[in-house]
């Protein structure tokens, strides 16, 4: 059964080992494949750590949500991400998703909500989360099938229009 984190409380010993327990109201779990897979722990801190609500499972292992994702194929192959959501398998070995709502580059009109039309389900590497917590977080992120980038001046970043 997933509960509500409250807080993601991990430790790091001089001796180089790294403990995890994931706190809920009344309720917890002790986060085992810590010891052997820091970059995971990690990885939850950061997430928590910028204010996200996350929830543990034990089949799902860490969330920020609980609502299923969409799995049909996306009306739009690229567009800015107007919001994400990730999961990060318990188990090691398994690599985190990322669920982005993606915006259409037709869609010029502003708006007060979200008018997210499209998604895109991407898996990452453990040791490049950082750079894809940096690029989800920054004012611009754009996905299209070249990947994930915070710039729309492509050439910039050696890139080409997909």
């Amino acid at each position: 059964m997933a509960f509500k984190i409250n807080d993601v409380r991990v430790g790091r010993k001089t001796d180089g080992t790294v403990t995890a327990y994931l706190h809920g109201l009344g309720q917890g779990s002790l986060f085992t494949s810590a010891t052997s897979d820091p970059p995971r722990a990690g990885l939850m801190l950061a997430v928590f750590a910028l204010g996200r609500d996350c929830y543990w499972d034990e089949v799902q292992g860490f969330q920020t949500t609980l609502v299923p994702w969409n799995t049909t194929p996306s009306p739009i192959p690229q567009g800015r991400v107007d919001h994400w959501e990730i999961q990060v398998p318990g188990t090691p070995g398994h690599q985190p998703q990322v669920y982005l709502s993606l915006i259409s580059d037709a869609q010029v009109q502003k708006s007060s909500g979200s008018t997210a039309i499209g998604w895109a389900t991407i898996q990452v590497p453990e040791n490049l989360m950082p750079i894809l917590l940096g690029l989800l977080t920054s004012r611009y992120c754009y996905y299209s099938a070249n990947g994930l980038r915070n710039t729309q001046v492509l050439t910039d970043i050696g890139w080409t229009a997909p």
